[in-house]
């Protein structure tokens, strides 16, 4: 089981992509791609629960579930994430942050019933965010991210020079925000692009996905998929959709 839910907080909305939830029993396994996004993941078994910070994931993940698992999940928006946490390159990582949450046994408890009570695990999580936070500071800093989040491969000079930063200054902390250099950036929304176009019409050509969600042509599409997945674009679709193309 798999759903995703619009958050409630106005405040947080451009800086959180969705709320999540899986539950997973023993013996299933999943396959995970990356995505480009960071994720605050509480993970939920017989004995407990706990906090994860999940740093932006380069590699695919394939899981296997040795005992019945619920999670919960904010995924945050590419490099938003970085104005709540700082703990420098966490890439492909999973850092336990249950000591940021003060009211963690209420979140614990909750986690009883995630599905009955996901709004309120996402009130108690968005709640201890903002305790971190200056208002005033966070609408900056998220102004700078944002700026950020324009760049496309091969205009990063153009970008850099409208901050009055250096080419250098502009990848380094490009890359501090959203752990992976502008390059990678680029490559990546393609990624996700051709995962929703693929959703969306099961009956369209690769070459015409390649160019609806991008890329140069099919070769470029080629390069980019085995690159990020590490398989062919075929493939990826068969393990992602369970389906051919």
């Amino acid at each position: 089981m798999y759903f995703e839910k619009a958050i409630m907080a106005p405040l947080l909305k451009d800086l959180v992509e969705t709320t999540w939830q899986s539950q997973m029993n023993a013996g299933d396994s999943a396959f995970v791609v990356p995505d480009g996004t960071s994720d605050i993941i509480i993970k939920a078994n017989s004995s407990g629960a706990s906090i994860f910070l999940c740093g932006v994931m380069t590699q695919p993940a394939h899981l296997q579930y040795d005992e019945d698992k619920k999670y919960f999940g904010i995924r945050f928006r590419p490099g938003f994430s970085s104005l709540f946490f700082n703990f420098g390159d966490i890439k492909n990582q999973l850092i336990q942050i249950d000591n940021f949450f003060l009211n963690k046994n209420q979140i614990e408890n909750l986690m009883q019933e995630p599905v009955k009570n996901h709004c309120q695990i996402e009130k108690l999580i968005f709640e201890q965010l903002f305790k971190q936070i200056d208002e005033a500071d966070i609408k900056e800093k998220v102004k700078i991210v944002s700026e950020y989040s324009k760049v496309q491969y091969g205009e990063v000079n153009t970008l850099a020079n409208k901050l009055t930063l250096s080419r250098r200054q502009f990848s380094t902390n490009f890359k501090k925000h959203f752990g992976y250099d502008p390059r990678y950036f680029s490559k990546i929304k393609k990624f996700n692009e051709f995962l929703k176009r693929v959703a969306n019409d099961r009956n369209a050509t690769l070459s015409e996905l390649a160019i609806d969600s991008g890329f140069y042509d099919q070769s470029d599409l080629n390069h980019t998929i085995k690159e990020i997945s590490g398989m062919t674009p075929r493939d990826l679709i068969s393990q992602v959709y369970n389906t051919n193309i």
